[in-house]
């Protein structure tokens, strides 16, 4: 087996002419560009897909064994309440939309906080996390009716109890975030003589928000779920107490078209603090691509 000589150059193919540095470089862009395009459309039909294919499932099992109505309506029956009861829904969506933006508000104006000095802080750490696994093993959901209790129907229980299921993502990233920059980063700061006030605002936050964005994700969606939840144990109005009344009329339908217009709220919600992350983190954009692709 030979080496080839260093001082020789491999001889081109015949025939074969070597595109030039511009060519390829505007074919790179170009194929980037085509790939752009063509993300939006292929993740929306995607998503289609999965729904139809979700329909096509229900409806197969609807029928194959016979399900009754009030149990398991068929999907077309499901889509025909939903539509014809847009206006009602719209209506109890007010409410429960109120609850999760104050709920999810509140969440982040004071964990992102609470996050920064476990994270900064061991003594406050020592303190704070265990009550941090102690509130996750307990479940929420049992202070609900004490909530209503205490401050009636109005609308303190229901933001409540959305913080108080929402707030453990956010911590826990924001945590994540801030102790994941690196400690190279960390002593180079220092030699230049940073305090630890600038490094945390200008280092460590900068460097940890992809992570809270992550948090926050996670959170919007929980938020959802702890709306529902408060509504269930009592309220005047909001999508869950139309689960209740629905469920007691056994109006099978109308539960899951309560479901879908929950579902929808959750994703458009969820992609907004996607579209929010986009805008505000441009430095992320390369890793995370634009909302919905």
């Amino acid at each position: 087996m030979t080496a080839v000589s260093e001082e020789r150059p491999i001889a081109a193919v015949p025939g074969k002419v070597r595109p030039s540095r511009e060519a390829v470089i505007a074919k790179l862009i170009s194929d980037d560009r085509r790939r752009r395009r063509l993300a939006g459309p292929r993740s929306v039909g995607m998503i289609v897909l999965s729904i139809v294919g979700v329909l096509v499932v229900w409806w197969l099992v609807v029928v194959v064994f016979q399900i009754p109505r009030f149990v398991l309506p068929n999907p077309v029956e499901v889509l025909q309440q939903f539509v014809g009861s847009i206006p009602l829904l719209a209506e109890e969506a007010v409410p429960t939309l109120q609850e999760v933006l104050i709920g999810f508000a509140i969440t982040v104006a004071v964990f992102v906080p609470v996050g920064v000095l476990i994270a900064s802080s061991r003594v406050f750490e020592g303190f704070v996390n265990p009550l941090l696994v102690i509130s996750q093993s307990t479940p929420m959901i049992a202070f609900a009716p004490l909530l209503i209790t205490a401050f009636g129907y109005s609308i303190v229980p229901k933001v409540v109890m959305v913080v108080l299921i929402a707030f453990f993502p956010v911590v826990v990233n924001t945590v994540v975030g801030i102790k994941s920059v690196s400690q190279d980063v960390v002593d180079l700061g220092r030699s230049m003589g940073a305090s630890n006030a600038k490094m945390l605002l200008k280092v460590r936050l900068p460097a940890a928000l992809p992570s809270i964005f992550a948090g926050l994700r996670v959170a919007i969606t929980l938020s959802v779920i702890g709306a529902v939840v408060g509504e269930y144990a009592g309220a005047d109005a909001g999508l869950g107490r139309l689960i209740v009344v629905a469920s007691g009329r056994l109006n099978t339908p109308l539960v899951f078209a309560t479901v879908i217009a929950l579902a929808i709220i959750g994703l458009v919600l969820y992609k907004l603090v996607e579209l929010a992350e986009w805008a505000s983190l441009p430095w992320h954009r390369d890793k995370r691509g634009r909302p919905g692709r």
